[in-house]
């Protein structure tokens, strides 16, 4: 049986280290059927690999 890390190794990639924690927060809270998230970001080698805009008007 195939693990997911030799899968990876199969397709030739690599997955890039985990982020350090940019604070100290709860990443998600439930209240009911709903699930709130907060601080899940887009990490790319260690900086944001997304960059926000905002309309202007």
């Amino acid at each position: 049986m195939s693990t997911p890390e030799n899968k990876l190794r199969e397709l030739g990639l690599e997955l890039p280290p985990v982020p350090k924690p940019a604070g100290s927060y709860v990443p998600a809270i439930r209240a009911g059927s709903f699930l709130f998230t907060a601080g899940q970001l887009p990490f790319e080698n260690g900086s944001s690999a997304s960059r926000a805009r905002s309309a202007t008007g």
